[in-house]
């Protein structure tokens, strides 16, 4: 098989599952808000990388739909769904490419003063993620991916890439950026696949402390 050459500069992409990488930072810092500004650390990250050039920044999350969630949830969802749209309202103005899916409700096995419980599920994102990294790939959008999640089930379609990449005989790659904490147990990014490490020292120089439950986007 004919190895192919480097680019004189990389295309990058980069990838963000909001939730994953905002529960990583929760449980290895012990922010309360995801407050991570994802330009800076795309800017960072593809700095990291020699000769390579940052394209298009993607992020992906689930949000709160106030108006289908449970009463134990209102309050809180009421608060998320602002602070979401108006974070993603700004990042989409500064030209971040956004997808959203309501969060699904699903009820625990327990009841509290009368009321059923329910907590919050994100469904079909690490879906999207899976299929819009492939398909850019596909499509010749990028040279190297960086995708900001430690999701298992991405690991399908980062097969399918590498495939895709043997069989066109073309420069191609992804790379995965994860919260670094060895104190907390989060050492290692996902499997087969070069790793960008983010201390807290790099999330800190990479943390957007606006508050956007109050801010009109």
């Amino acid at each position: 098989m004919k190895i192919p050459e480097r680019p004189q500069v990389i295309r990058v992409n980069t990838y963000f599952d909001s939730q994953n990488l905002f529960l990583s930072a929760k449980k290895a810092f012990g922010y309360k808000k995801p407050d991570f500004d994802p330009i800076k650390l795309s800017e960072y990250v593809v700095s990291q990388v020699d000769n390579a050039k940052l394209y298009d920044v993607y992020v992906y999350t689930g949000i709160h739909d106030p108006r289908k969630c449970p009463e134990n949830l209102k309050n809180n969802a009421i608060y998320w769904n602002r602070y979401w749209a108006n974070k993603l309202g700004i990042l989409g103005n500064k030209g971040v490419k956004i997808f959203t899916r309501y969060l699904i409700y699903q009820k625990l096995d327990k009841i509290v003063r009368n009321k059923r419980i329910f907590k919050p599920n994100e469904k079909g994102i690490d879906v999207k993620i899976a299929l819009d990294i492939l398909q850019h790939a596909s499509y010749g959008l990028y040279d190297l991916a960086i995708i900001f999640s430690t999701d298992s089930d991405l690991l399908p379609a980062i097969e399918e890439i590498k495939k895709l990449r043997d069989y066109r005989e073309v420069w191609l790659d992804v790379n995965c950026a994860y919260i670094y904490c060895p104190e907390k147990g989060l050492e290692r990014g996902l499997p087969n696949i070069d790793w960008l490490r983010i201390t807290k020292q790099i999330y800190d120089n990479c943390r957007d402390e606006t508050d956007y439950s109050d801010v009109s986007s």
